[in-house]
C-alpha cells in the first residue's frame, strides 16, 4: 500500500465517506504497476510530518549554506555519495539502520511488469464527412481519405490513430500541434 496525498493527478474527487474517486490514468497505473493506494486527509499535515520533517533535515544537511560548484556532475556525484552515507544512520524509531529498513522494501516489492507504463489518455471519436476529428472540442485532426471509428492516444505531443475495431490496426501518427493532417497511410 503506497500513501499519497490528494493530488489531482490522482484524485478527481474526495466523496462524503472519505473514499476517493482516483482518475482514470491513476487507475491504469495501479494496475500496471499492482499496487494500492490510501490518501492522506484533507489538511492534516500531521498525517505526514516525518516525511515533510526529512525533506527539511536534508535541505539543511544537503543545501545549507547554499553549495557553490564548478561541475554540477561533480557535485551531483558527491551528494549522490553523502545520501548513500546517510543510509548507515540509525532509523529514530526503529534502532536499526536506515539501510537495512530500506533492504527489506526492496525485498517486499513486487517486481516492475515487463512492459513499460504509457503516460497517455484514450479517446474515442469518429471522424465527420471530411475525415476531421475534434479533441477536447477544440483541437481538429484531419485523417485524410480515413472515414471511420476511430481510438486515439495522446501522448504528450503526439497523437497515434486506431481502428476502433481493432486496437492492434494502427492508422497514422501526427505531432499534436495544430493543425493535425496525417496522410501516412
Amino acid at each position: 500500500v503506497i500513501w499519497l496525498d490528494n493530488m489531482s493527478t490522482a484524485v478527481k474527487k474526495i466523496l462524503a465517506d472519505g473514499e476517493r474517486e482516483v482518475t482514470d490514468n491513476f487507475r491504469r497505473l495501479q494496475c500496471h504497476f499492482s499496487f494500492e493506494s490510501n490518501f492522506c486527509n484533507p489538511v492534516a499535515g500531521y498525517e505526514k510530518g516525518s516525511v515533510e520533517n526529512y525533506v527539511g533535515t536534508a535541505r539543511r544537511n544537503y543545501f545549507v549554506p547554499i553549495p557553490h560548484f564548478d561541475d554540477i556532475e561533480i557535485y551531483n556525484q558527491e551528494l549522490l555519495t553523502r545520501c548513500y552515507q546517510d543510509l548507515n544512520r540509525q532509523h529514530y524509531k526503529k534502532k536499526v539502520s536506515v539501510y537495512q529498513l530500506f533492504q527489506e522494501d526492496l525485498e517486499a516489492m513486487a517486481s516492475l511488469p515487463s512492459s513499460p507504463f504509457e503516460a497517455v489518455n484514450y479517446q474515442l471519436a469518429r471522424t465527420n464527412r471530411q475525415g476531421m476529428v475534434t479533441y477536447h472540442a477544440k483541437l481538429p485532426s484531419t485523417i485524410l481519405n480515413y472515414f471511420n471509428s476511430l481510438a486515439h492516444h495522446l501522448c504528450c505531443q503526439r497523437c497515434r490513430h486506431f481502428n476502433e475495431n481493432c486496437l492492434r490496426c494502427f492508422i497514422c501518427t501526427h505531432d499534436f500541434t495544430p493543425p493535425f493532417y496525417c496522410s501516412s497511410f
